[in-house]
C-alpha cells in the first residue's frame, strides 16, 4: 500500500548523513497534516522499501507550507527507524 505525504529535507546540518558502511540516513520535516501518513507504515519496519523523491510543483508558497508547523525534532526516515 503506497503512502504519500509532503515533506521538506530538514535544514539541519545532519539532515543527510553518510555512514561509514556505505549506508545513508535522510531526515525529513513533516507538517502535522502528514502525521497520519507517516504513522501508517509502522508495520513496515525492517522491510526493504522503494522510495521516490520528487519536488512538489505548483504550491503557491514554493513548498513552505509543507514545512510550516513541522515537529521540532525531525522524524528519522531510514531503514528500520520509520
Amino acid at each position: 500500500m503506497p503512502v504519500t505525504f509532503l515533506a521538506t529535507i530538514s535544514m539541519l546540518q545532519s539532515a543527510i548523513q553518510i555512514a561509514g558502511d556505505g549506508g545513508a540516513r535522510l531526515k525529513l520535516d513533516i507538517d502535522d497534516s502528514g502525521m497520519d501518513a507517516v504513522m501508517a507504515p509502522s508495520g513496515m519496519r525492517g522491510q526493504l522499501l522503494s522510495v521516490t523523491v520528487e519536488v512538489e510543483h505548483g504550491l503557491a508558497d514554493g513548498g513552505k507550507s509543507a514545512h510550516k508547523g513541522a515537529a521540532t525534532n525531525p522524524l528519522d526516515v531510514a531503514g528500520s527507524r520509520l
